[in-house]
C-alpha cells in the first residue's frame, strides 16, 4: 500500500531545481520577516504540510462514516508536473539558444507550448496565497450552512439551531474538511467546469518567453511562483522558469513571442516578488540579502 504524501510543494520541485546552486539540490532562501538568508534543500522550500490533502467521509459498515484522508489531488498535480517538467526543459534549451544565436525563424511545437501555457495557469491556482487572493473560500462557512439546511429540509430532517450546532466540534471538523477539499480540488483543477473554462481561456492566449542577459541580476522565485507586474496599464503574470527565463501569457492566440529582457526587468520583478512573499529563493545569496534589505528600506 502506497503511503500518502504529506509534503506538498506549492512551487513544484522541478521548477525549484532550476534555481539550485551549482548543480546541487539546494538553493538560497530569503526569509522576509526574519531578514535571514540560508541554504535549503528543495524538499524544504515553498511547500505546505498537507497542502492538497483531502478528507472524504466513507461508510464504516455500521451505519456511520469514517474520515479518510487522501492525496488524490496531489497525485493529479504530480502527473501534470511530470509533463510540465519535460516541456519546460525543451523550452529553456530553445530560449537560451535563440537568445544566444538569434536564430530565425524559430518554432516550438504545440507539445511544448501548450504544457507551458497550462503551467502558468496551474501555478496561479495551486498556492493557498493565490486562492485567498481571488477569494476562493471567502464566505465558505455561510454557504456550507445554507446548503446543509436546504438538504435537511429536503430530507425532512430537523437540524436544530445553527448557533448551537456551530459550536459542535463534529460540525467544525466537517466545515474545515469541506473547505480544505475545495482548496485541494481547485489546486488540481479536477473539475469539469474549471477544466472547460481553462481550456477555452488558453485557446485565446499565446505564450511569451523572456530571457535575461548573461550578466546582471538573476531572477528569484517567491512562494506564489507567479509574480504580477503592472505594465502599460495592465497586469502581466510572470512565471520564472529559471534564474534567466520567464514565461507569461499574451493576447495573441497560437503565437510564441520571444523577448530579450534588460537587467532592469529582473530588478523590478525581484523587488515585487520580495514585497508580496514570505520567502524567496534563488541562486545568489548576495542578491537575496540585498532584496531583503531593500524590502525593509534599509
Amino acid at each position: 500500500m502506497n503511503q500518502r504524501s504529506k509534503r506538498h510543494h506549492e512551487v513544484p520541485k522541478w521548477l525549484l531545481k532550476t534555481f539550485c546552486v551549482g548543480g546541487s539540490k539546494s538553493l538560497w532562501v530569503g526569509f522576509c520577516s526574519e531578514r535571514k538568508v540560508a541554504k535549503r534543500h528543495i524538499k524544504k522550500v515553498h511547500y505546505r504540510h498537507d497542502g492538497n490533502t483531502r478528507t472524504d467521509y466513507l461508510p464504516d459498515g455500521s451505519g456511520g462514516f469514517k474520515r479518510v484522508k487522501s492525496d488524490r489531488d496531489e497525485q493529479i498535480l504530480a502527473k501534470f508536473d511530470d509533463q510540465a517538467s519535460n516541456a519546460t526543459k525543451e523550452l529553456l534549451r530553445w530560449a537560451r539558444r535563440h537568445h544566444r544565436t538569434g536564430e530565425a525563424p524559430f518554432h516550438l511545437p504545440e507539445a511544448v507550448v501548450n504544457p507551458c501555457k497550462s503551467t502558468i495557469v496551474t501555478q496561479a491556482r495551486r498556492t493557498h496565497k493565490s486562492q485567498d487572493t481571488i477569494g476562493l473560500t471567502a464566505g465558505f462557512e455561510g454557504v456550507w450552512w445554507d446548503s446543509a439546511y436546504i438538504r435537511a429540509k429536503e430530507e425532512g430532517f430537523q437540524l436544530g439551531p445553527r448557533e448551537e450546532l456551530a459550536r459542535d466540534p463534529r460540525f467544525q471538523a466537517l466545515i474545515s474538511d469541506a473547505k480544505q477539499n475545495q482548496r485541494a480540488n481547485f489546486a488540481s483543477g479536477d473539475h469539469p467546469i474549471l477544466q472547460d473554462k481553462e481550456t477555452r481561456f488558453l485557446l485565446d492566449t499565446g505564450l511569451g518567453v523572456g530571457v535575461l542577459p548573461q550578466s546582471g541580476p538573476r531572477l528569484v522565485v517567491g512562494d506564489r511562483g507567479i509574480t504580477d507586474l503592472e505594465q502599460s496599464g495592465k497586469v502581466v503574470s510572470y512565471l520564472p522558469l529559471a534564474p534567466d527565463v520567464v514565461i507569461y501569457l499574451t493576447a495573441r492566440p497560437g503565437s510564441v513571442t520571444f523577448v530579450s529582457l534588460c537587467e532592469t526587468f529582473a530588478e523590478v520583478h525581484n523587488r515585487c516578488t520580495t514585497k508580496v512573499s514570505l520567502r524567496i529563493a534563488g541562486v545568489s545569496k548576495r542578491e537575496i540579502a540585498a532584496l531583503l534589505e531593500a524590502r525593509d528600506g534599509r
